[in-house]
């Protein structure tokens, strides 16, 4: 309930600069520039004149605008000029695991790598940037939910030989008809919010669009990373084999079967069986903690198309901490002490709606 509290905040939050600017539009913005170049107020011009060009394009109306936007940049050289950008960003995320130990680079794992986790991300997002120059800053607070198949420690072969077993279990029960619904479930996913704090460079000069370029930290903090597991079913009739030997007890209509959880992060795992007798819960928490951390920092960059109104960009990052537990990181391989890293590289392909401020 919670996590549906915070997306609902950060939605108003991206709505918010859509509605503040609805009212204003080019022509009121060149109309005021004009009037304000005719008093010699060459600094309020310059600023109408950005927000044309930022909203509109460079080119938006007459030519003889942009001759006095010119005489305005050059009365205003010495000034230090801001670009606003404000926005609501979206995108899809990739994250590549990268698991080893520090006896060897054995990547346990081609095929984990390959499999990965893939997801989204959404929330505000802000630039700022000198006019003149280019030089700023670009921050934001995202939410990003991602999820795989199976577990981050089962490579590709593992998840596939899971699925086949399930697929046949499943075909062996509809041949003997014995269960009315069934379902098995197997996932893992994670939440984070995450707050890039990156520099930028950012080319205003082209005609009707432009581009940022941008590097710097990403901080991450993870809410929740679990893996579910759920192997459930609704007797049909009890005339066949039944699980859990329950031959000859007639359990038609009973939901039979288990369900588990463990988080990450807190090392709660829990345990839930239907059974012909009732319903048994377990809960067990680890003393020391979970297994992952939940902080990382990313290191990375990208680069963003800026049209008006909107951009759209990719980014690659690669998570500098290790995600594994400090008490968890030393194991046994081998015959050997030795410490464990998981490392996180993400690949982001983002598309924001934008307005200035």
């Amino acid at each position: 309930m919670k996590n549906i509290y915070i997306l609902g905040l950060l939605i108003i939050l991206q709505a918010a600069p859509l509605c503040a600017f609805a009212d204003i539009t080019c022509d009121d913005a060149l109309a005021e520039a004009a009037e304000q170049y005719k008093n010699e107020n060459y600094k309020k011009a310059r600023e109408s004149f950005q927000f044309v060009i930022e909203r509109c394009g460079l080119h938006y109306g007459d030519a003889h605008y942009w001759t006095m936007w010119k005489h305005c940049k050059e009365k205003t050289k010495n000034s230090i000029w801001f670009g606003h950008w404000i926005g609501a960003e979206f995108g899809y995320d990739h994250l590549f695991m990268n698991y080893h130990t520090d006896r060897t680079m054995e990547i346990f794992t081609e095929e984990r790598i390959k499999s990965g986790m893939d997801g989204f991300h959404f929330g505000p997002t802000y630039r700022f940037y000198d006019w003149d120059t280019g030089l700023g800053m670009r921050m934001g607070l995202w939410y990003q939910f991602v999820t795989c198949y199976g577990n981050i420690f089962s490579t590709k072969e593992e998840n596939q030989e899971f699925q086949q077993a399930i697929n046949d279990i499943k075909d062996d029960y509809k041949q003997t008809d014995a269960w009315k619904r069934w379902s098995v479930y197997h996932r893992s996913f994670r939440h984070a919010f995450q707050i890039p704090i990156q520099f930028c460079y950012t080319l205003n000069d082209l005609d009707d669009f432009g581009m940022s370029i941008y590097c710097g930290p990403t901080f991450e903090v993870g809410l929740v990373w679990k893996e579910v597991y759920k192997d459930l079913g609704v007797v049909k009739n009890s005339t066949d084999e039944i699980w859990y030997g329950l031959d000859g007890v007639d359990v038609s209509g009973m939901r039979l079967g288990i369900r588990e959880s463990y988080n990450y992060y807190t090392g709660v795992h829990k345990y839930v069986e239907y059974t012909s007798t009732g319903v048994q819960h377990e809960k067990e928490k680890n003393p020391d903690g979970g297994d992952l951390s939940r902080w990382n920092i990313l290191l990375g960059g990208g680069i963003s198309f800026n049209l008006p109104y909107v951009q759209f960009g990719v980014e690659c990052e690669y998570g500098i901490l290790n995600m594994i537990a400090p008490h968890r990181r030393e194991i046994i391989y081998n015959g050997v002490a030795c410490q464990q890293f998981l490392h996180v590289t993400q690949l982001t392909i983002n598309f924001s709606f934008a307005v200035d401020l």
